[in-house]
């Protein structure tokens, strides 16, 4: 997590998705975006690899195949990981909602990765959570 604070977000190697990832792969020692991984450069890429659905539907299916179990935001300890709510613009300029993930870093909080730097939201702005113990 030093690294957020010194350098600039770079897109598939440690955007949002990936940044969280990499913390969760720290801790149980699987990797919940393994096949995401190497597959997008850009925001663009990552749009297409995630498809219509999103960040949603990839932490749905992560958290499934890794047997997490579904959690109040509240109720998440350091470590587990959620969603945000965020809004962002679509390939036609068109502002979607879309999710960008977060891990808890303390009980109530949760901090994720953004363009420079890192960011942090109490949990009760949180859409979703899950343990991953």
């Amino acid at each position: 997590m030093d690294a957020w604070c010194v350098n600039a977000m770079q897109w598939g190697r440690d955007d949002c998705m990936l940044a969280v990832a990499d913390v969760v792969l720290t801790i149980t020692g699987k990797d919940p975006a393994r096949r995401f991984r190497g597959t997008y450069r850009t925001k663009l890429g990552a749009r297409r690899v995630l498809g219509r659905s999103g960040t949603l539907r990839a932490a749905r299916a992560s958290a499934s195949a890794l047997h997490w179990k579904p959690i109040a935001p509240a109720d998440a300890k350091p470590g587990d990981v959620g969603l945000i709510a965020i809004s962002v613009k679509g390939a036609r300029g068109k502002v979607i909602k879309d999710y960008a993930a977060m891990v808890c870093l303390s009980s109530g909080w949760f901090v994720g990765r953004k363009e420079l730097g890192f960011t942090a939201f109490a949990s009760e702005k949180l859409a979703f959570a899950w343990s991953i113990r």
